[in-house]
């Protein structure tokens, strides 16, 4: 077994929300939910090998997965350390049954703010009294996280128009990156971060540039790997892939993610 800091899955590829700029492109009209079966195979893969200190069941938005409380179930069953529920929070209404299954599994929820605006703030506080009331009865973990204040840019442009940052400083862009230890779980291989996993999303449902085919052309790490594959895939810092994000990151102007999808890719449309 090896110690690792951080392994995350995606329970939902979409996501209610449309944040720009979103590291896992889930603000790009994706789709496609975890199975409870496929999150079960996936885990059964690596759990006799690695120890994740935390595991974190995420997105896109993972209560748009309907089974999202099944898949936490399968997560305790094969990890046994901190294991997380990382979401917006907008959607909990919808799950009468979670603070038991929180509770039940000791499994903990951070809830990511990822506005400051009126509209949103109205109904992030309409989820937290929600909670508060779930906290009288029950005794679950969850933490408050303001999210956006430290976005910056991850890519130029939107949907089918976006372009790598290619500041060829591959080094610097792996220093400067916020989510260096948040390896992804995905269709049963591990990946070094959420924008080179999800890219391929971005490949199925646009027509995007040429320039990413290098970085499509990334190759996981298997499950069929020897240990010292899997030793050197944990300590490797930066690599070539590393040049698809900012080496010096741009600060984000944050719109309201509120925005319908539709909305923002007529907008983005119109300013190409």
């Amino acid at each position: 077994m090896m110690d690792i800091e951080l392994l995350e899955i995606h329970a939902a590829h979409g996501c209610n929300l449309t944040c720009d700029s979103c590291s896992h492109f889930s603000n790009q009209g994706h789709s496609g939910l975890l199975t409870p079966e496929s999150a079960d195979a996936q885990m059964a893969l690596w759990s006799h090998r690695l120890n994740p200190r935390s595991f974190s069941i995420l997105g896109g938005e993972p209560l748009l997965n309907k089974n999202i409380e099944q898949i936490l179930e399968v997560a305790r069953k094969h990890w046994k350390n901190d294991i997380y529920l990382i979401t917006n929070g907008l959607l909990l209404h919808r799950f009468p049954n979670m603070p038991e299954t929180l509770e039940r599994l000791n499994v903990g929820m951070i809830i990511s703010r990822h506005h400051s605006g009126a509209e949103y703030t109205s109904k992030f506080m309409e989820m937290f009294r929600l909670l508060r009331t779930w906290k009288k009865t029950h005794d679950f973990k969850f933490e408050l996280r303001d999210s956006f204040n430290d976005w910056t840019k991850r890519y130029h442009g939107y949907a089918q128009n976006i372009l790598p940052y290619e500041d060829n400083d591959a080094r610097a862009s792996w220093k400067a990156c916020p989510a260096k230890t948040c390896r992804q779980l995905h269709e049963g291989n591990i990946y070094k971060c959420s924008p080179i996993t999800y890219l391929q999303l971005q490949k199925k449902k646009y027509s995007i540039a040429e320039k990413w085919e290098p970085y499509l052309a990334y190759e996981p790490l298997r499950p069929s790997c020897s240990d010292s594959a899997l030793a050197a895939f944990f300590a490797r810092e930066e690599e070539p892939i590393c040049t698809m994000c900012p080496a010096r990151p741009e600060p984000l102007a944050i719109s309201s993610p509120l925005t319908p999808f539709g909305q923002k890719l007529k907008e983005a449309n119109a300013a190409q």
